[in-house]
């Protein structure tokens, strides 16, 4: 439900293998924590993409018994991405739209 992989460090090339994760798990994820790396705005980039083109269309995650559809939250915080907004509007002009959380 959670992968970890907060201050390993991680850069671009390293997203793309979490990329690769996501989108083979036939389960959604709940949360992933990528802080604390190096990841740019590219990284972020690729990791919103990979949930919203899931093979099997698993995100947002789907709770029919409490009635919910929740998205999983991602932890980039301390990573190398610049301008974060900017990214984050760029990618909902393409119909990629983040769930603001609390931080």
């Amino acid at each position: 439900k959670r992968l970890c992989c907060a201050g390993c460090g991680l850069c671009d090339a390293a997203a793309g293998a979490i990329v690769d994760f996501v989108s083979e798990q036939a389960l959604p994820l709940e949360e992933l924590d990528v802080s604390g790396n190096r990841l740019t705005a590219m990284g972020l980039a690729q990791l919103c993409i990979a949930f919203e083109r899931h093979p099997a269309q698993i995100y947002p995650r789907r709770d029919t018994d409490a009635g919910i559809c929740a998205p999983c939250r991602l932890h980039v915080d301390d990573n190398a991405i610049d301008r974060p907004l900017e990214v984050l509007e760029l990618l909902g002009r393409h119909g990629l739209g983040p769930c603001p959380g609390a931080s």
